[in-house]
């Protein structure tokens, strides 16, 4: 698959098949993780492979334990959402997953959790290329039993960052719906564009772009979808006439237009609304 099925069949899975996932494919998926980038190239993660089921259920059930506890202590603590799971003794945390990786290391590391978070999110899409489903399960954090943490080898200078499960799904979910990306501002840098323009009534008239030119490129203005006048600039949104859009800034005082934005051809005749400056 290309990358960007990749990015798309990369789902939080909880639904499994009864079928064991080979070692050897996990040790695979882990080799492919540590390509992962990490603060001064520290690669501080450490990994525990679980496939012992009964284990995973202990694990569980001493994760849950603590988070109970700690709501005791705590009940507006956001874990707060999952107190009656939580109570279910039937609840294994970790879906009854054939696999489980935890990534940990050293905590007093300062960079532990950004770069191990970017370790987990490389292991998921090594996973997905292989056609398996993972899932990061911070519910299965919470290992306090110091003889549990001897067993699987979390010493007390580390700490777990992501469980995450993997194993073959009964299906891939669907994809949840994404917000469209909050950009705050975008800084390019650049400089505006200097054109030269004829104007309806000339520069020193009604200053409404006829066309312009971009180096020897003349560009008819086949409509003006919208304007923005202030006292010193004033502002155009342009078709050309090659069905681009232009926003062309005309420096009242200094006589002066230039290009401050520009978008080739729409696809599909999609309309473009209009933006400020």
């Amino acid at each position: 698959m290309n990358f960007s099925e990749l990015l798309r069949n990369r789902r939080s899975v909880r639904d499994y098949q009864d079928r064991e996932v080979p070692l050897d494919l996990v040790r695979d998926i882990i080799q492919d993780t540590c390509l992962a980038p990490s603060a001064s190239n520290g690669q501080p993660w450490r990994f525990i492979i679980i496939t012992d089921r009964a284990l995973m259920k202990r694990i569980s059930d001493e994760s849950k334990a603590g988070l109970l506890a700690d709501l005791e202590g705590n009940p507006e603590l956001p874990v707060g959402r999952y107190r009656e799971i939580l109570k279910n003794k039937e609840f294994n945390v970790f879906y009854n997953a054939p696999c489980l990786v935890f990534i940990a290391g050293p905590s007093d590391h300062r960079s532990l959790y950004v770069d191990c978070a970017l370790a987990a999110g490389y292991l998921m899409f090594a996973a997905a290329e292989r056609g398996l489903g993972t899932c990061w399960i911070g519910l299965g954090a919470h290992i306090r039993s110091a003889e549990l943490r001897r067993e699987i080898g979390l010493t007390d200078d580390l700490r777990i960052v992501a469980p995450v499960i993997i194993g073959y799904p009964v299906r891939i979910p669907d994809p949840r719906r994404r917000d469209a990306p909050v950009i705050l501002k975008t800084i390019t840098g650049a400089e505006p564009i200097a054109v030269r323009v004829d104007c309806y009534a000339g520069y020193r008239g009604e200053e409404t772009p006829r066309r312009f030119w971009l180096g020897e490129n003349r560009i008819g203005v086949a409509e003006i979808l919208d304007r923005w006048l202030a006292p010193d600039h004033r502002y155009f949104k342009v078709r050309g006439d090659d069905a681009a859009l232009y926003i062309l800034r005309n420096d009242v005082l200094e006589d002066r237009w230039e290009l401050t934005f520009y978008r080739q051809k729409p696809e599909d005749g999609i309309q473009e609304k209009g933006e400020t400056p």
